[in-house]
């Protein structure tokens, strides 16, 4: 069965939040009351610890586990950068969700490696280096260089 995790940062501190997205929370009257800033979902039940704990998030930071570990054990997330080995070379590339293919991808500016992951889940040649929130830099470097 496909295990269904988000990670997002939380607003207050910048600190990872694992756990799921909620639309709608409960009020202390017991009734339903929407958690939105604007038309953003900003938050997340945290599973960490096993607390169930409502913490706000940063909308655009909102990834989701794409069911795939990499190969130090490393859960990857939509958002998350990955070195790719293959050939030889090492690609540098971007978790990404394509409506195309509706899944997710790893897509960097020279292609696509591994649509669905069925390729790279077999091949045990990816690592998470990092994420596209914290380390933006990872995906300036060019194919080959690292």
């Amino acid at each position: 069965m496909r295990e269904i995790l988000f990670r997002g940062k939380r607003k207050d501190n910048g600190e990872w939040v694992y756990g799921d997205l909620i639309h709608n929370g409960v009020d202390e009257n017991n009734g339903l009351v929407e958690y939105k800033d604007g038309d953003e979902f900003i938050c997340m039940v945290d599973i960490q610890d096993k607390l169930c704990i409502i913490r706000k998030v940063k909308a655009d930071t909102v990834g989701q586990y794409v069911n795939f570990i990499d190969k130090n054990g490393v859960k990857v997330f939509e958002g998350d950068i990955v070195k790719i080995m293959c050939g030889g070379m090492e690609y540098i590339a971007q978790i990404v969700w394509d409506n195309f293919e509706h899944a997710f991808i790893a897509r960097n500016k020279s292609g696509v490696y591994g649509s669905s992951f069925e390729y790279l889940r077999k091949s045990h040649l990816v690592k998470v280096i990092g994420n596209v929130y914290d380390n933006p830099h990872l995906m300036e470097v060019q194919d080959g260089e690292n």
